[in-house]
């Protein structure tokens, strides 16, 4: 019968870090855990993102209606989510409506799927709306 190693409980992850995983097979248990699964979490959320995952939020106002898009991103969709009922449009230029026109929105949030690539740094414009809104971007 060929011999399991057994290994120390890791509480610490690295970048270079490597968890040893063992099942001994014939039926019987896998061996102790390499690393506690709540350090493993941990390091996950702190190292590995994953794109387009958490949304960018902003806050848009008629005054200051225009949202800035990194460049090399890839623009989604969006939510768009008001005070009250109303409608908006959308544009790479102010008051712009190349991308959407009289689109309806509400309190509960109303998404819309766009994708529109950033090579180069940009803005997206909002128009046609009164009061604030507030627009939750997932990009990537």
């Amino acid at each position: 019968m060929a011999k399991v190693d057994t290994f120390t409980l890791q509480t610490t992850l690295y970048s270079d870090t490597r968890i040893p995983f063992q099942f001994r097979g014939n039926g019987l248990p896998a061996a102790p855990r390499g690393v506690e699964l709540s350090v493993l979490l941990a390091w996950i959320e702190a190292n590995i993102s994953i794109n387009g995952a958490d949304p960018v939020s902003a806050s848009i106002t008629t005054g200051a209606p225009s949202v800035a898009i990194p460049a090399g991103k890839l623009l989604e969709k969006f939510v768009v989510i008001g005070a009250a009922s109303g409608t908006f449009s959308l544009g790479t230029t102010v008051s712009g409506t190349d991308l959407f026109e009289s689109e309806p929105y509400d309190t509960n949030g109303a998404v819309f799927v766009i994708e529109k690539y950033f090579k180069t740094a940009g803005n997206i414009y909002f128009s046609g709306f009164t009061g604030t809104l507030t627009v939750k971007l997932y990009y990537r």
